[in-house]
This record gives C-alpha cells, structure tokens and sequence, in this order.
C-alpha cells in the first residue's frame, strides 16, 4: 500500500504541473516511471506469495480428504446443515 500511495502521489503531481517546463516534467515522468516499476515488484511478489499459499492450503486439504474421507463428508454435510439452517431462518 505505501508503493502504491507513493506512485499516486507521483501522478497526481505529474498531472497538477501542467504548465511546468519540460526539464520539471520529464523528471515528474522519470519519477513516476521508478515508482510504476517498484509498485509493479511489490505486488508481482505478493501475487506470487498469495498464489503459493493458496496451492499450499489446496494440497494440505486435498491430502486431508484423501487420508480422512468420512471426516470430509462429516464436516461438509455439517456446514451444509448449518447454511441451510441459516438462510431458512431468513
């Protein structure tokens, strides 16, 4: 989030100078341009954390289902019963 505050920051005074020479807004544009590039690397690493987490979650789930299927089946029948409890009393 502070990348990206900063990166709007930077746009929002590259466009607030529109009169500015052109030396001010090259160096505004060559700003925002290294604040793209760090924003963009801060959230391809947290795609890529968030996107490996969530295959972790899946194989450990998977691995559960297989070693405990009437667990499984428990918990969901169960969960299914508490939703359907819930939206009926709507």
């Amino acid at each position: 989030m502070k990348e990206f505050r900063s990166l709007a920051a930077s746009f929002d005074e590259l466009l607030a100078s529109g009169g500015a020479g052109t030396e001010k807004l090259a160096q505004l544009r060559d700003q925002a341009a290294e604040k793209l590039k760090q924003a963009r690397e801060v959230f391809g690493n947290f795609e890529r954390g968030t996107l490996q987490r969530a295959k972790d979650v899946a194989s450990k789930s998977d691995e559960y289902v297989h070693t405990n299927p009437w667990t499984a089946v428990g918990l969901g029948v169960g969960v299914g019963f508490l939703l359907g409890l819930l939206v009926s009393r709507r």
